[in-house]
């Protein structure tokens, strides 16, 4: 058993969630909409896919182990640890991973208070720039989409954390996730 996510894994991930399709959907739905309402009908769309984007990387990550995982679920187990973040950081990247132009995740923290992670270039964002405009991009909706997606993540996982924010495209040239334990 490798170590490493597999190809078949991502490529299964990327399948299920294509953001061409997304942005095609994301268009249509702000067609004839201005401002508050576009944003909302965007943001609306985007939940949704977070949504499903994350639970297929939930179902398929778990269907495709590896044997970094098979190693992390034991000591956790084991330990009563390492759940969060470790377990949690795995589907992260396997979802971002599957449906970003890059191959490596900037994780900017992690440990037993907070998982940190950056998003520099985004599939997302670009396609919907490209698709829908810049006024719908700059409205960043598509956030929605990854904090949807991590607050679905850590539900079906059952891990409490408090899910943030803290940089985005606009206008900070990344997007930036904080997930935070609960104190004590």
């Amino acid at each position: 058993m490798s170590y490493d996510l597999s190809t078949e894994l991502l490529d299964a991930v990327q399948k299920a969630s294509d953001v061409d399709k997304l942005a095609t959907d994301i268009a249509e739905a702000v067609a004839g909409k201005e401002g508050k309402e576009a944003e909302e009908a965007a943001g609306s769309v985007f939940s949704g896919f977070g949504k499903a984007w994350m639970e297929t990387a939930l179902e398929l990550g778990e269907k495709h182990s590896d044997q970094t995982y098979e190693v992390l679920k034991q000591a956790a187990e084991k330990t009563s640890m390492l759940r969060f973040p470790h377990v949690a950081q795995r589907f992260v990247e396997i979802a971002h991973l599957a449906i970003q132009p890059f191959r490596e995740m900037d994780i900017v923290e992690n440990n037993s208070s907070r998982l940190v992670y950056r998003i520099g270039e985004c599939a997302i964002h670009g396609a919907v720039s490209t698709r829908c405009g810049e006024a719908v991009a700059k409205s960043m909706a598509c956030r929605q989409a990854c904090l949807t997606g991590l607050d679905t993540l850590f539900g079906k996982l059952d891990i409490k954390a408090g899910i943030d924010m803290t940089a985005s495209m606009v206008p900070d040239g990344h997007c930036e996730f904080v997930a935070q334990a609960p104190a004590g």
